[in-house]
């Protein structure tokens, strides 16, 4: 019973180690992650409830997006899947968005094959108003 016990205790012990590990190889990629940077900006937009058919991001051949427009930019509205792209933001159906958003722009990272070099984060909220 008590070589029972000490390989249990064994294990654990294993695997605190190797959950600390994983941990201590994690939070090292997070900082490694901070090298990659190239640049940020913020930019505010506009998000329509209006529905729309996009072809952008890769690697979907068609994905429903929201109408969107870059305030500052003179292209106006155009389709875009990015209002499910930005971090921290959750889209609500029923409801027009204006945010603010930090684009951060990373250097290519060959080492992952899923890595997308332009990063949206959301700064801020600046208006949530529902549409009827």
């Amino acid at each position: 019973m008590r070589g029972r016990i000490i390989d249990f205790e064994f294990l654990n012990m294993k695997k605190v180690f190797l959950l600390l590990a994983a941990t201590a190889l994690l939070s090292g990629a997070c900082k490694k992650e901070e090298e990659y940077i190239v640049s940020f900006s913020y930019f505010q937009i506009l998000i329509s409830t209006e529905k729309c058919m996009t072809t952008t991001p890769a690697p979907f051949d068609a994905a429903e997006g929201r109408m969107i427009k870059r305030i500052g930019d003179n292209n106006g509205w155009h389709c875009s899947f990015l209002p499910f792209m930005i971090r921290g933001f959750e889209y609500k159906e029923g409801y027009e968005y204006e945010l603010l958003v930090r684009e951060t722009i990373l250097k290519p990272r060959p080492d992952l094959m899923d890595y997308n070099t332009h990063v949206y984060t959301l700064s801020e909220v600046i208006l949530m108003t529902p549409v009827d």
